[in-house]
């Protein structure tokens, strides 16, 4: 039987037989599933709670149940999902699902096996759990995360495009969640086949005419075939809201063997310490300006500290001898300063040799044309323009050549390596015959680069980051910044006074933010805001930022010059006064609980696993807390956490960058 017969026998068979294996159930010591109309209805037995499947596209049949296993705790549908093909057109194409209950876990994997024959752009699973009301939200691990009501018609809803799972616009984690507030129970979508996992914000309809917009699945055919299973797992919790669904999370993550501390990282790179609570700092000018910066930073009580220096022409034609000379002198003075001093690097774009072109666009010119991915048609893909995107085999293969001679001339103890983090796997799809790869090839590339990397000697930090890398990567430049309102949005160079756009409100302000990402990950990396978002960009903002970083234990960073350290020279020391000791407290440490604290929350507290902890009030006005401590307006407190509580005093308001604001 060709599959196109065999497809229509199934949607025929759907339309005729959906209820036939209604009721048919599996359960475990936490959960209760079974079928009604083909969709799955999850009981949870701890809390009462039921949560179903909604068909949330026109063009998806029923499900039919052609299998069940008592003892494995499984049911195997047959299903006709909608879909792209190649060519654009919309069609239906046959999957076998295999849903089963973890024995002593709340988990309910379901594996896709593909049953399609041709040429594909995607398949879509569009039958999502969904929650109504006003305490329900989406949990987006977009950057740190957000909190999105599901309710289309709430004052502060906001939809999302839809996109891939791991990409600079989308989650950073491989999952997306539902949560109910007033409760705290929730489901996590996790996806196990992460390297081809997309979401898209579709609208299911509850009882009596309720609306509620909620993340589904669809999945990227790989070189337009699904000639390989998929799968992913949705958890239920009972309670805890975010926090316990960012921890399940960690678990499926653990699992699949990405987790390493940093103090892991720390023991096998000393380095380590060095950058443990230190602020981030970006010099983009002369050598001058790095050597200047440097020495000023030393003046002012800086112990620690990223020292990034973005000079444009290292290995350049364009840079003098005496240049690269006197800054083998430069690296090596900011090091003994007790710095980790790291240079710019990036694998990921090419150009075509051009002395015409700008330094920024004339760097991997060896990889072009013979190096970069060709898609099906021969074409190169474009990237950063004018350049296009390097083959992630080539692009190993330069940063195997190139860091060694570096590290020989040049003592660097770091190296911030752009791009990975943040770019998405499927551009890595290359049709030449030389260098074939795919997206799961895209993505082992790119960890054996920064596993590189990493054995040579040098922390390594890289902008995004998708969590799959953290295992070879020290700090991050970007999570703090919800990029998808930030990104794009500000010119360079990152001090430069823009306009605020009113999607900025959406990083910034209370309204959105949660810090999912810290509740994961906040062990294995130290994060900052993103190059176009620091400190320097926004002066309005430069307190709330201050705030932000105290509540989620992470570091502030600089992008400036040596004109602009003398410029704001006062308020950078001030903001490492008031943060640099607290983060490094909590620098080595899991962050373990955040809730709101007032209402609208302006006020909110986290607990890190040393037992410390911060209450941080954005408002304007000083909150007592419910055990009766006072936390300033606009300031924070930290506290030993225990009954009772043991608060220290409010470290001293940053004065100097309060005369920042009528600056924005």
């Amino acid at each position: 039987m060709t599959i196109g017969w065999l497809l229509a026998g199934l949607i025929a068979a759907f339309g005729a037989g959906a209820d036939a294996h209604d009721g048919a159930a599996i359960e475990n010591g936490h959960l209760r599933v079974h079928v009604e109309g083909g969709l799955l209805v999850v009981h949870d037995k701890r809390n009462g709670r039921v949560w179903r499947q909604y068909a949330t596209d026109p063009a998806a049949s029923t499900p039919q149940l052609v299998a069940t296993g008592d003892e494995e705790q499984r049911l195997v549908f047959d299903a006709a999902l909608p879909g792209t093909r190649k060519d654009g057109s919309a069609a239906a194409g046959a999957w076998r699902l295999t849903v089963t209950l973890a024995p002593d876990a709340p988990d309910l994997r379901v594996a896709f096996e593909p049953r399609v024959e041709g040429e594909w752009a995607e398949a879509r699973y569009p039958y999502p759990f969904a929650a109504f009301g006003p305490d329900a939200y989406v949990v987006y691990p977009h950057c740190e995360g957000l909190l999105l009501p599901v309710d289309p018609d709430a004052p502060d809803f906001l939809r999302v495009p839809r996109d891939m799972v791991y990409s600079g616009y989308g989650p950073y984690c491989a999952c997306l969640g539902l949560v109910d507030l007033a409760s705290g129970a929730g489901v996590l979508t996790v996806y196990e086949t992460h390297a081809l996992a997309g979401y898209d914000m579709v609208e299911a309809k509850g009882e009596e005419g309720a609306a509620a917009v909620v993340p589904t699945v669809y999945w990227r055919a790989d070189k337009f075939r699904f000639d390989a299973p998929r799968s992913l797992v949705y958890t239920f919790e009972a309670e805890g809201g975010y926090v316990a669904l960012a921890k399940a999370y960690q678990r499926h993550y653990k699992a699949w063997g990405y987790y390493r501390s940093l103090r892991e990282k720390a023991e096998a790179l000393p380095a380590t310490d060095i950058l443990a609570g230190a602020p981030v700092f970006w010099v983009f000018d002369s050598p001058q300006d790095a050597i200047d910066v440097a020495e000023m930073m030393h003046e002012d009580g800086f112990e620690r500290a990223v020292f990034n220096i973005g000079y444009p022409r290292w290995n350049h034609e364009s840079a003098t001898e005496a240049d690269l000379t006197r800054l083998e002198r430069i690296v090596a003075r900011i090091r003994d300063l007790g710095y980790v001093v790291s240079r710019y690097d990036q694998v990921r774009d090419g150009f075509k040799p051009d002395p015409e072109e700008s330094v920024y666009h004339q760097i991997n010119t060896e990889a072009y044309p013979d190096g970069m991915v060709r898609r099906e048609d021969g074409g190169m893909l474009p990237a950063w323009p004018p350049g296009f995107v390097i083959n992630p085999l080539f692009a190993l293969d330069i940063a195997k050549r190139r860091i060694p001679g570096d590290l020989e001339r040049w003592p660097f103890n770091g190296r911030f390596m752009d791009c990975v983090g943040t770019c998405a796997l499927w551009e890595g799809e290359d049709w030449s015959e030389a260098r074939p790869c795919d997206a799961h090839g895209t993505l082992e590339a790119r960890l054996e680069l920064l596993r590189f990397v990493n054995a040579q000697g040098l922390v390594v930090g890289t902008e995004g980051s998708m969590d799959c890398y953290l295992r070879y990567l020290h700090w991050l430049e970007t999570p703090m910044s919800l990029v998808r309102w930030t990104a794009g949005s500000f010119a360079a160079p990152g001090w430069l006074p823009v306009d605020v756009k009113d999607d900025y409100a959406v990083s910034i302000e209370t309204t959105y933010r949660i810090p999912f990402y810290s509740l994961v990950h906040h062990d294995e990396v130290m994060s900052t805001w993103r190059w176009e978002d620091g400190m320097l960009r926004l002066p309005a903002y430069w307190r709330q930022k201050m705030l932000w970083s105290a509540l989620y234990g992470n570091p502030p960073m600089f992008v400036l010059n040596a004109e602009y350290y003398r410029q704001r020279r006062d308020a950078i020391v001030e903001t490492q006064r008031y943060l640099g000791p607290w983060v490094r407290e909590v620098a080595y440490e899991e962050l373990m609980d955040h809730r709101f604290v007032a209402p609208d929350r302006s006020v909110q507290e986290s607990v890190f696993s040393n037992g410390r902890g911060v209450a941080v009030n954005f408002g304007e006005t000083e909150y007592a807390l419910p055990d009766g401590a006072t936390v300033p307006a606009r300031g924070y407190r930290t506290f030993t956490d225990g009954e009772p509580r043991v608060y220290d005093e409010p470290p001293a308001a940053p004065t100097a960058c309060i005369g920042a604001e009528s600056e924005g």
